[in-house]
């Protein structure tokens, strides 16, 4: 079988659990963003996934990938209160001498 036999075996095989575990621990959006994340790598090391493991090893790039979107909305998050905290610039002199 060719790599893109393989994957599309892949793919139909895993998509719908590796969905449903997305959505279980986020947002519909970012579920299908991890999942298109997941299949993006899997595509790129196809060659490496081990024969038989294919699921557990989908769902360990699912979780890295979901990890990776929270710690950048924390960060995101982090960045927004700081500005909120910042006081207003003070408006500019107008006055002409």
């Amino acid at each position: 079988m060719d790599d893109t036999e393989r994957f599309r075996v892949l793919f139909d095989t895993n998509y719908r659990r590796l969905l449903a575990y997305a959505r279980r621990r986020t947002n519909p959006t970012d579920a299908d963003d991890v999942v298109a994340d997941t299949f993006t790598v899997a595509w790129r090391r196809l060659r490496v996934i081990p024969e038989g493991n294919e699921l557990p090893w989908l769902y360990g790039v699912a979780r890295r990938s979901l990890a990776n979107r929270r710690r950048s909305a924390a960060r995101y998050a982090r960045v927004q209160n700081r500005l909120v905290a910042q006081p207003p610039p003070a408006p500019p002199d107008t006055s002409t001498n």
